[in-house]
């Protein structure tokens, strides 16, 4: 499903969850960014250079722009937009590579997008097999290869939670979290 997001609609969210948060008593720290879904409408804003939500660090200048792509095929335009996301002063990041299957049967394209500097967020429930085994051995050879950047959750209902609680005695998760990973960069 499409869900039509502009950084205001986030903003607005932002700021009531913050409050709703303080109310609460809970100071934490709350930040908002995007996940990017390649398509026509994604080129465009990198080509119109509009703003994106992103994830920067509490320290540093760096901003990151997450991204996925079709499971299935290489975006036509993928080294257009990489090339788009570095020149506007973004650094790339896809989301869950080890689950398209484009990646799964060409890993020289992975050492490729890394040589542009795209950096990789794996699902840590890829490391269950909850997706696929094949999406469970990229995950792996993504950790092995010291090509994991970031770890997310993926969290979309109660079954990927239950799939972290496995993740978390696996000794790939143990080794991707040894790997000095940029989660770490946002607190």
């Amino acid at each position: 499903a499409y869900y039509p997001v502009t950084p205001e609609r986030v903003q607005v969210q932002l700021e009531r969850m913050r409050f709703l948060a303080f109310q609460r008593g809970l100071y934490i720290r709350l930040d908002a960014a995007a996940q990017y879904y390649f398509d026509d409408g994604f080129l465009t804003q990198l080509r119109q250079r509009e703003p994106l939500m992103c994830l920067t660090p509490r320290q540093g200048s760096r901003r990151y722009v997450l991204f996925e792509t079709s499971l299935v095929a290489k975006p036509t335009e993928l080294w257009e937009a990489v090339g788009l996301l570095a020149r506007q002063g973004y650094t790339p990041v896809m989301a869950h590579p080890e689950r398209c299957l484009y990646l799964q049967k060409d890993f020289g394209l992975v050492h490729r997008l890394r040589e542009h500097n795209v950096l990789f967020q794996v699902n840590i429930n890829s490391l269950t097999g909850v997706y696929s085994s094949n999406a469970q051995r990229l995950a792996e050879q993504l950790v092995e290869e010291n090509l994991t950047d970031f770890l997310g959750s993926d969290g979309h209902h109660l079954d990927h939670l239950d799939a972290l609680e496995i993740a978390a005695e696996l000794p790939h998760y143990r080794q991707a979290v040894a790997l000095g990973l940029l989660n770490n960069t946002l607190l």
